[in-house]
């Protein structure tokens, strides 16, 4: 130490503070004088004393031996032999494994068991060993034996994780994990451990989440090396979760959007829209473009076949396809006249979101003689209110156009883009 006071003054705790007393305060100094909260020299003096404390206290072998350098070890209260000798075996254990004599070790955790059947500690200690030593059916075992009368130790359901992983049985050392992190969630190894059987499993979304976690109480509990493992191996996972993670958000995101344009047309797409990078907005915006072609097409083909005989399929997809480019280009092309912070995504994402309602509209227009002249009119109005809102969000909160920009706008773009969809469709119809 670098002055002659304790590592339990330093901590602010008692000689006899329990491991969650030792962690409550641990945590509370080191957001006190954590090196990026608080930058002075002697405050980073203070956090290395922190950790180090730390280190030694949370360690049930290094707590003992510094107990037993400041002296702290006192009798019983009970003056029975029986008591003296099994607290002595233990002490004992705690002395051979640090001298890395494990086999002697875990006999004298053995001996302090028989005298003391209950005896936790020493539990914990002999299932440490076998899991150093490779003995994991033996840490099954002890484990076994300790959840008969103490079913509140997280590290029992640790160890326990730990051997079952290594015998090959990764399902259920995810059940044993859950159990450590239920009973402590800041247990940091436990979530790093969990994280790599999820990885196992395939289940890679979960285990770069653990992985985080891990990282985040590591670092939060001074252990450096365990918030360097946790970030390393997490890295190691973002190439196999970069795909399915983009992919997820991207329909998450395709379902917002969608889920705003028919129940929030005004302001809505602009609370999604400055999320998205550039390339998903312009896939989205092709996405709700085709759709919205589709719809037509099934449209005509449902009620309007007869009627547009004339026209080819060739033709009637050309003809679809002149509104959403129309208000593409249008688009870009109001960007240019009045300079803004809008994008080619941008432009997509306004003509598909535009061309979706009226979609949705031609295709109910197939079914025009069952739904009947009244809903057909209300089913235009709803669709031309989520146009017009819909164009005013996309100018002036995606393209960024001034306002009263914004709102002249919308009938210049639905004006332009009906004249070049009607242009097409007679003189193909006159052609035909």
């Amino acid at each position: 130490m670098s002055n002659s006071r304790t590592y339990y003054q330093i901590l602010n705790i008692p000689p006899d503070a329990s491991l969650d007393e030792i962690r409550a305060s641990f945590r509370q100094l080191a957001r006190q004088y954590h090196p990026d909260v608080n930058p002075q020299q002697e405050a980073q003096h203070k956090f290395q004393e922190i950790s180090e404390a730390y280190q030694v206290l949370s360690d049930p072998v290094q707590r003992s031996l510094y107990d037993q350098k400041l002296g702290l070890h006192k009798p019983e209260n009970s003056p029975s032999q029986a008591t003296q000798t099994y607290r002595d075996l233990y002490i004992q254990g705690i002395e051979k494994a640090f001298q890395q004599n494990y086999s002697a070790a875990i006999d004298c955790y053995s001996e302090a068991i028989k005298l003391n059947p209950s005896f936790v500690e020493a539990y914990l200690k002999r299932g440490e060993l076998y899991y150093k030593l490779g003995q994991d059916q033996k840490v099954l075992e002890n484990c076994r034996q300790v959840l008969q009368f103490e079913e509140g130790c997280e590290e029992i359901y640790f160890y326990l994780g730990r051997s079952r992983y290594r015998l090959g049985y990764t399902q259920s050392a995810l059940e044993a994990y859950n159990q450590a992190i239920a009973l402590t969630p800041d247990y940091a190894a436990a979530y790093y451990h969990r994280g790599v059987a999820y990885h196992d499993l395939g289940m890679d979304s979960h285990a770069a989440e653990d992985l985080r976690q891990a990282a985040l109480y590591f670092q939060e509990q001074g252990d450096y090396s365990g918030y360097r493992l946790a970030n390393d191996t997490r890295r190691q996972l973002k190439p196999l979760l970069l795909h399915w993670d983009r992919l997820r958000q991207f329909c998450l995101n395709l379902w917002r959007v969608f889920f705003r344009l028919f129940l929030q047309p005004k302001g809505g797409l602009g609370e999604v829209f400055p999320h998205l990078h550039p390339t998903a907005a312009l896939v989205m915006g092709l996405i709700y473009g085709a759709i919205a072609h589709l719809a037509f097409l099934l449209g005509v083909f449902i009620g309007w076949q007869n009627t547009l005989s004339r026209l080819s399929w060739p033709q009637l997809i050309f003809i679809g396809l002149i509104p959403f480019t129309s208000l593409v280009l249008l688009s870009a092309l109001l960007r240019l006249i009045f300079p803004s912070q809008g994008h080619w995504g941008g432009d997509f994402l306004l003509a598909g979101t535009t061309t979706l309602p009226v979609g949705f509209l031609a295709l109910c227009s197939g079914f025009s003689t069952l739904l009947g002249p009244t809903m057909m009119s209300l089913l235009t109005l709803l669709s031309a209110v989520i146009v017009v809102f819909n164009l005013y969000t996309a100018n002036h909160q995606i393209s960024h156009l001034p306002e009263q920009v914004a709102v002249w706008c919308v009938p210049l773009l639905l004006f332009a883009s009906g004249w070049l969809s009607l242009t097409a469709f007679l003189s193909l119809m006159g052609g035909g």
